[in-house]
């Protein structure tokens, strides 16, 4: 694929933001439901992204090795993300959501996920709900994998005492 945009003349530099522009496009949603996930709120996931988005683009100098994007990318929305969470206290509970789903129950988890600390919610959202390991919710969080593991049993934890009407019945 480059050598056919080589061949159109186009220098390097165009190259590297056409394939930096195909790498964001693929990363976009699921960039947006970690970040929806961490904050709550759709319009402040996507703003977030977009930033990450903008802060990639002016980073992409740095960026080596193209094979190592997706993680590169998600590290800089997790911490955006986890930025915006610690501006913002309070999380707007969005109930976007379809019509057969209990939209009580959704919005109970989410309000028991926002009263986890924004550290012990980032590694619960990205281990428990976007279901990475340990290693990569590490990568992503720039803390070893260990303090992941810790975090997210303290979170699980709490969320057990917070969401305990909803556990199966014995």
């Amino acid at each position: 694929m480059v050598e056919s945009i080589t061949s159109l003349g186009l220098m390097k530099s165009e190259i590297d933001a056409f394939v930096l522009a195909d790498a964001l496009r693929t990363v976009w949603p699921r960039s947006v439901r970690t970040a929806y996930m961490m904050l709550g709120c759709m319009q402040l996931a996507q703003d977030v992204v977009q930033d990450a988005c903008l802060a990639a683009l002016r980073k992409s100098g740095g960026l080596r090795d193209f094979g190592s994007f997706e993680a590169w990318f998600m590290t800089i929305v997790v911490r955006r993300a986890y930025a915006a969470s610690k501006r913002r206290r309070t999380l707007t509970m969005a109930a976007n959501v379809a019509s057969d789903t209990d939209v009580a129950a959704l919005l109970d988890v989410r309000r028991a996920l926002a009263a986890l600390s924004p550290k012990t919610r980032a590694a619960v959202v990205l281990c428990d709900v976007m279901e990475f390991t340990s290693e990569e919710a590490a990568t992503y969080l720039g803390c070893p994998a260990s303090t992941i593991r810790n975090r997210v049993f303290r979170g699980r934890r709490a969320l057990a005492v917070t969401l305990a009407d909803y556990a199966p019945k014995a």
